[in-house]
């Protein structure tokens, strides 16, 4: 057997494991599991996206030996979809004529995926929607039901109470703890093949990430939206706005990292702003608001373009 399919073999098993340790109930198998995509990014970002798929189609198979087919649609939303969608477009490149090539931006890598999180997000919502109480509704009585299991000694009013503080934005929570977990699990990728110098692309430098202008503008129109509207389209329109937040926080985050680059105090000033974001509720919308300026006065903005995309 070729050794980079016994890799991808490899990969596909030990994505596996780390998914299906949630079974185990335990705090540490739900850790493992949001790292079940690593494996088979890694892969990819280093032997290209036919052994990431490999990985993929293995990875599904182990999945569906203890679970059935009941266990591979949720493999596929949190391992498949992210970790071949972020090695196809991270692999993407084009030659610049004078022997420079340029790989796909950072930033549209972002897009995709944020653009795929709001395709599930959109997916749930019309799923949603069929239910008389409207999706709102649903996704409240879902996490009723919910805090039935896990918290039994609650009453059904305090359960009712916490599902209701919950409910308005529980889509885009799921859908961007999604789109954190494909992002995280790709930088980690991409760091550790680089680190055993089996990276096909070089490690681009985040700090220069810069999002497409479309984001921009979709981001005051779901929260306007969200916030005139009513029913149905307001609840969508509000965690649609919410999950196209999260990569101007990450913009805000990249516009912070350089301008305090080179400073004695920078790992000071990274320290406080990443534990105000932790323990305020208050510093992220801060950080994202710092990330939609920069975005909209193109500090230093470079033309997004790699591959066979474009803006």
């Amino acid at each position: 057997m070729p050794k980079d399919l016994a890799l991808a073999i490899a990969a596909g098993l030990v994505s596996a494991l780390l998914f299906l340790s949630m079974l185990t109930g335990a705090a540490a198998g739900l850790l493992f599991t949001y790292v079940a995509p690593l494996p088979v990014i890694a892969v990819g970002l280093a032997l290209g996206l036919r052994m990431a798929s490999v990985a993929a189609a293995v990875g599904a198979m182990a999945v569906m030996l203890p679970t059935g087919v009941a266990g591979l649609i949720p493999y596929a939303a949190a391992v498949l979809l992210p970790g071949l969608l972020l090695t196809r477009q991270a692999l993407l490149w084009r030659d610049m004529g004078d022997g420079r090539v340029e790989w796909f931006p950072v930033g549209l890598i972002v897009a995709w995926l944020c653009g795929a999180g709001l395709v599930m997000l959109g997916l749930g919502a019309a799923y949603a929607a069929s239910g008389e109480a409207g999706i709102e509704g649903a996704v409240r009585q879902v996490l009723v039901e919910a805090l039935a299991g896990m918290a039994p000694n609650l009453t059904p009013a305090e359960r009712g109470e916490v599902a209701g503080h919950w409910a308005p934005f529980l889509p885009a929570a799921m859908a961007g703890a999604w789109l954190v977990s494909a992002l995280v699990n790709g930088g980690l990728a991409q760091w550790l093949v680089e680190k055993v110098g089996r990276n096909i692309r070089p490690t681009p430098d985040y700090r220069e990430l810069e999002l497409p202008v479309w984001m921009g503008v979709a981001l005051p129109l779901a929260l306007a939206t969200g916030m005139m509207a009513g029913g149905d389209a307001g609840f969508v329109a509000g965690n649609v706005a919410v999950l196209l937040a999260l990569p101007f926080v990450m913009l805000g985050l990249a516009g912070l990292h350089r301008a305090v680059a080179g400073r004695r105090n920078a790992g000071l000033i990274l320290a406080a702003a990443y534990g105000m974001m932790l323990i305020s509720g208050v510093a992220i919308p801060v950080i994202a608001a710092l990330g939609f300026v920069r975005h909209w006065t193109r500090l230093r903005r470079a033309k997004p373009g790699g591959g066979t995309e474009d803006e």
